[in-house]
């Protein structure tokens, strides 16, 4: 579910050119800045560098090669520093996630060999200055990709995806590989019809994963959200999935401690344009099962779509997007405690259609978030800082 909306967001077919560069340096503690040039563009991820600038992660539509991967590195103002980075093939290439390990960034998405093709899984290791250090390709029969990537502490790499087992159906896929790329195992295994992995964490001796399935009976077209383990050597027990009224999916998986972790889910509403945030923390236990501990819901009676999640200092922070509709929603920024009590909203978009898709914490204590501000068929890549309050 999560690949399909962006490429709806990069397929758009006119773009305008708006880089914002008027803001002074005394503005380094909040700011809206806009990236693109006459090609449409989607923001997806931003890391906070060494440096005190940021890295985002986006798409792009490059005419007569199809979708590129891009980066824009920024100072801590969000005025570039380098042109717009572009990385890929002669055909669609995509990015779903970038992490940082020993050797810069680590990115994660899909490639294609050729115009008519099938995608395969594709990691691209860059420096910190953006140069690519290497590549790597693989997958199966049909369509592979990856929408997490996790840098374990000896620096080998385990994505969550999807791996196509026919033209029309789908399996989740994991994969392991070493530090430069190598692949080491990848499994893909059906739980129903289809099946998509979007965010991944390490959980013992296990990786758990979060995503979606359709429903049972078979046939039903509705997704449910779904939690699986997997093991370090690449086995799994059976997954836990829970059935709900309309569409959900799991979007992001949070390390909380002491053995127990947030998922945050988002549940779309059988009324059209309307769909509400679930926050789920679970316990992974001394029997290597996950348990639930609690569930709280929020957001309802407005489309709210959280894409990601992190904790720190005692709080669990999400980034979406809410509004009355996706085509005019704006930046969300919530901020819970360890409990899920009280959500605070601590920034609720201003009428720009900024579409909030991750953030990172910055190195003063605020937030910059990433995502794509569009009207009708226009969209750019956009970065917002926020303030410690998250103003």
């Amino acid at each position: 579910m999560k690949y399909h909306n962006l490429l709806v967001i990069a397929s758009f077919i006119i773009l305008f050119s708006c880089d914002n560069e008027e803001f002074s340096p005394d503005q380094a503690l909040s700011f809206i800045k806009y990236y693109g040039s006459n090609k449409p563009y989607a923001g997806v991820q931003v890391l906070t560098g060494d440096d005190g600038g940021y890295i985002v992660l986006g798409n792009f539509e490059n005419p007569g090669r199809g979708q590129d991967i891009c980066l824009v590195k920024t100072d801590k103002y969000g005025n570039t520093t380098g042109p717009v980075l572009a990385y890929g093939g002669l055909f669609d290439d995509f990015g779903y996630a970038i992490s940082k390990n020993d050797a810069g960034y680590i990115i994660a998405g899909s490639t294609k060999a050729s115009r008519l093709g099938d995608k395969n899984v594709y990691l691209i290791q860059i420096n910190t200055e953006g140069d690519t250090l290497w590549t790597s390709a693989f997958g199966g029969d049909y369509d592979d990709e990856a929408f997490d990537v996790l840098v374990m502490d000896n620096g080998e790499l385990v994505l969550t995806g999807y791996t196509n087992v026919s033209d029309n159906n789908s399996d989740l896929l994991v994969a392991k590989t070493s530090s430069s790329g190598e692949k080491q195992w990848f499994w893909g295994r059906g739980y129903d019809k289809n099946e998509y992995g979007n965010t991944i964490v390490e959980a013992g001796n296990y990786f758990v994963i979060g995503g979606s399935t359709n429903s049972r009976p078979v046939g039903s077209t509705t997704y449910n959200k779904f939690l699986v383990q997997v093991t370090k050597e690449g086995t799994n027990p059976s997954p836990n999935y829970y059935v709900t009224n309309g569409d959900s999916e799991i979007a992001s998986i949070s390390v909380a401690g002491d053995n127990t972790y947030f998922a945050v889910c988002n549940i779309e509403s059988v009324q059209r344009d309307e769909s509400e945030i679930e926050c789920i923390k679970f316990r992974h236990d001394s029997r290597d099962r996950i348990e639930i501990i609690w569930t709280k819901f929020f957001g309802e009676q407005l489309f709210n779509k959280v894409e990601f999640s992190r904790v720190k200092n005692n709080s669990l922070i999400l980034a979406g997007t809410s509004g009355t509709n996706i085509e005019t929603g704006d930046l969300l920024l919530v901020k819970l405690d360890m409990e899920g009590n009280t959500p605070e909203y601590a920034y609720k978009g201003d009428g720009v259609s900024f579409s909030g898709s991750g953030f990172d914490f910055t190195s003063d204590g605020g937030y910059i978030i990433s995502g794509s501000n569009y009207s009708g068929e226009n969209s750019v890549i956009a970065l917002a800082k926020l303030n410690a309050e998250g103003k």
